[in-house]
Order: C-alpha cells, then structure tokens, then sequence
C-alpha cells in the first residue's frame, strides 16, 4: 500500500517555510520516528518524522522549495514490521537542488553625458532657477519636446542628488577577491542566517552607534 506523506500544520503564526535539507533518498527503509525532511521558517528550523514504516518509493520535494500545510512531501510503501535500514550517503548520494537565485538589479540615476551635446534647451526661468542653485543643466535629461528641460526636472534632479548626498541610495559596493589570499570554500546559507544578516546590516545602516565614555571618581564609595 502506498501512503502519500502531507506537510502538517506547522503552528500557530507559521504559514509556510522552506526545505533546507531532504534527509532520506529514494529506496531508503524507515522508521515511524524517522526524520525525512527539515524546514525553515522564518522563527525556527524543525524536523519532519514520516509517522510510518516504509520504503520510500517517490520523493516530491527538493531542498530550497517553499511548502505550506497540505503540500505532498513524499510517497511511501507501507510495510508493518520495516527493518530500520538506511543506505549509507556513499552509497546513495544525495543531490540538493538549489534554490533559484533572483538576481535584483537596483535603478540607477540617469546623468546625460556632459561631452555627448552641449546644447540646453530650457526656458528662461529654468534657466535663471538652475543658475541660482549653482546647477549645471548639461547634467540634466530633460523629458521635453526635443529633451527640452522642464521645472520638473529640475526638482527632481535636486532631489535625486539630497538622496545621494544623504545616504538614502547606497553606494555601489566594491567586489572583492578573496582569492587572493587563499582557497576560499562557499557554504550556502539558511533561510535564518539570511534573515538574519538582512536585519544585522539594517541595523548598522540605519541606527547610530554611538559609544559614550566618563570619567568618575568613586574614591569615596
């Protein structure tokens, strides 16, 4: 007989989390107690037993996917007395599929090139505005008829340039070889280790730290 294994409630607050490791390979004899899967939400990691005797006969889940309650984990071939026997890693290896990796490509200001033209058209209060503010229109893109320069261009020119100024868009970070000082090994991280380094440099970007020292003459206490 053939049973279908189904991903329970995970708890309260938890709707969904995401296969960080497939303990068990098809063929493989298990135990009821037995560990076939381990999850990872966003608040913890947790094992999944197979809560029956069996070989596994189809395995529907690879690690980085993303499950919710009610998703079929696995099939397997009951069988009342099972030997708890597993096939060792040697000689069953274990492929992990690898989550697909989202490559996110942040917007950049657009400058016009101050060497492609050095005609500005822009009507003479743009101009007297761009004057008093000590802008160079050149460096500006107008969205005009001809690329003509409007006023609103020029407002959002000035506040592209306090976001620059004020760290609202991050600087472009520096790529660096590590190689050059060895052999480098990439391990993947978990889902928490993610989460956690997101919030980490957040937290750096965005809280000031500040250390404050004094000096204190407790001779007396």
């Amino acid at each position: 007989m053939i049973k279908e294994v189904i991903l329970p409630d995970l708890g309260e607050g938890i709707d969904g989390a995401v296969v960080s490791e497939v303990s068990v390979s098809v063929g493989d004899i298990i135990g009821s107690d037995d560990t076939i899967l381990v999850l990872e939400s966003d608040k913890a990691s947790m094992e999944i037993p197979a809560d029956v005797n069996g070989s596994i006969t189809e395995i529907l889940v690879s690690a980085g996917d993303e499950l919710k309650p009610g998703h079929t984990l696995m099939k397997i071939e009951l069988s009342g007395d099972a030997p708890k026997e597993k096939v060792s890693a040697e000689e069953q290896p274990q492929i992990e599929k690898p989550p697909p990796q989202i490559e996110i490509t942040e917007p950049k200001p657009h400058l016009e090139d101050l060497s492609s033209s050095n005609t500005v058209f822009a009507s003479p209060g743009v101009r007297r505005l761009a004057r008093e503010l000590g802008i160079n229109l050149q460096v500006i893109k107008g969205s005009g008829q001809k690329n003509r320069i409007t006023k609103n261009d020029l407002n959002s020119y000035i506040k592209l340039q306090m976001a620059i100024s004020s760290g609202s868009i991050p600087a472009q970070k520096q790529e660096i070889d590590f190689s050059q000082w060895g052999e480098v090994e990439v391990q993947k991280l978990t889902r928490i280790n993610r989460i956690t380094g997101q919030r980490l440099q957040q937290a750096w970007q965005t809280i000031p730290h500040v250390t404050q020292f004094d000096n204190a003459d407790i001779t007396d206490l």
